[in-house]
């Protein structure tokens, strides 16, 4: 060519990363007058890809959340949120859930006929446990949770196995931390008939994919919301309730004012937030999407 010219693609996450230096580019091109240079930005749909299956694009209506497919699908440059989950709503996420059983005269806080699954991580002096039902179209409710500082071990243990006896019958599946080996080794000694889970690649432990997936599903393009919130737990009772986590989960700030992938790590709101992504990530996940273009060669 004639001239020197870059090229770069990106899917864009709000306007950040690449989509930002050209955005950034032009505005200051334009300050100055400059026509001798030019930065541009061209947004291709997946509906333009000749190269994708027909209906491929369509389908991930199904699965992807509406800011995922806005992103992914629509290539639309949103602006970029602070707020990890911004799509938290109280109209929409919190509900009543729970029965009033006449045999023992009290209300109980979830469905006996449906299986029940416990969302586990650690944390160091932080623990965070949720207690999750799972309905038959795998939307999940988080009935009751735990998630007080300091507690020792032994004490956190035995209030989880009094928990769960109270409610009738073990819990079903339970999603651990891969990184504390000596707690998912006690639940399973706790708990012989339930399966327990963790996170068993680097991929499915990484948070931007855990993240990904509870947005999907917290907003999905078609239906109702899949993760919900009973109402007995909103406001949170704790500083480090799962309501305050969801809406108070926030991305880092850098030092240019942008904002960073990376969720800030500030030990109040991030562990019920791991507790849940691993959970969800672990059990409704469709897995990397990964495409593979072979080389061509003139």
């Amino acid at each position: 060519c004639h001239v020197r010219q870059m090229y770069a693609t990106s899917t864009p996450r709000g306007l950040r990363g690449l989509v930002q230096v050209f955005h950034r580019q032009r505005q200051e091109l334009a300050a100055a007058n400059d026509n001798v240079a030019t930065w541009y930005t061209i947004r291709a749909t997946s509906y333009d890809n000749p190269h994708v299956p027909a209906g491929w694009a369509e389908a991930k209506r199904k699965t992807y959340g509406n800011r995922r497919f806005r992103e992914e699908i629509l290539a639309e440059i949103l602006k970029p949120q602070t707020a990890v989950w911004p799509e938290i709503d109280q109209a929409r996420h919190v509900v009543e859930w729970g029965f009033f059983d006449e045999r023992l005269r009290k209300p109980l806080i979830f469905d006996p006929l449906l299986p029940y699954d416990l969302a586990y991580d650690a944390g160091d002096s932080f623990p965070h446990v949720l207690w999750i039902q799972r309905l038959q179209d795998t939307t999940c409710v988080v009935f009751d949770e735990y998630c007080e500082d300091g507690e020792p071990p032994s004490k956190l243990h035995d209030l989880i196995v009094a928990r769960c006896r109270a409610l009738g019958r073990d819990p079903e599946t339970a999603v651990c931390d891969r990184a504390r080996t000596d707690e998912w080794q006690w639940m399973r000694r706790a708990f012989p008939g339930t399966h327990v889970l963790k996170c068993d690649s680097h991929f499915e432990q990484s948070v931007q994919p855990g993240i990904r997936t509870v947005a999907d599903r917290l907003d999905p393009v078609l239906g109702r919301p899949k993760i919900l919130i009973a109402k007995r737990l909103v406001p949170s009772r704790s500083r480090r309730g799962i309501w305050n986590c969801l809406r108070e989960y926030k991305y880092k700030r850098m030092a240019d004012g942008g904002i960073s992938n990376d969720p800030w790590k500030d030990n109040i709101h991030d562990h019920g937030a791991d507790a849940l992504r691993m959970h969800q990530h672990k059990l409704f996940a469709t897995g990397p999407q990964v495409e593979i273009v072979r080389r061509r060669y003139a």
